[in-house]
């Protein structure tokens, strides 16, 4: 039996696509397993979002059924609310007036301390014009008894 042996070129080129076809596969492989955790991340992702979605739609459609309820309770209590509001501005407008009449009342009372000290002084110079008086009238009296008696 004879053997046959092959050229070494072929063995050179097959040895050569031989590395790049286990390049490939490896590449491949490599590539596989990132697409594989791309695939899996886009469907936790995806699965959070519908998950997501479903939740909203819940608290979307409880809103929806309380929303009548919450509008009555609100025209309900509209009125009130207006009702308040207008105290506040009617209770804002008489802070205002009390502030201006409080203001009055203030001169006033200035006025009124400033006339109370100009009567006091007054009083005093009359008091002390009556002492003078007094003393005027005792020594016209010592005078007159003094001319009565001889």
């Amino acid at each position: 039996m004879k053997q046959y042996r092959m050229p070494g070129w072929f063995c050179a080129v097959f040895v050569l696509v031989m590395l790049a076809v286990c390049c490939v596969i490896a590449f491949c492989a490599v590539e596989q397993v990132s697409l594989r955790f791309q695939a899996e991340d886009v469907t936790r992702s995806l699965d959070t979002s519908r998950q997501r979605e479903r939740k909203q739609q819940y608290e979307y459609d409880q809103v929806t059924v309380d929303l009548p309820a919450a509008q009555a309770e609100l025209d309900a209590a509209q009125p009130m609310a207006d009702a308040a509001l207008a105290a506040v501005a009617d209770l804002k407008a008489q802070r205002t007036s009390l502030r201006e009449e409080n203001a009055a009342l203030t001169q006033q009372l200035e006025a009124a301390q400033a006339e109370a000290q100009q009567a006091q002084a007054r009083l005093e110079a009359l008091q002390e014009e009556v002492v003078g008086l007094q003393a005027q009238a005792t020594l016209l009296r010592e005078l007159l008894e003094g001319l009565q008696a001889p």
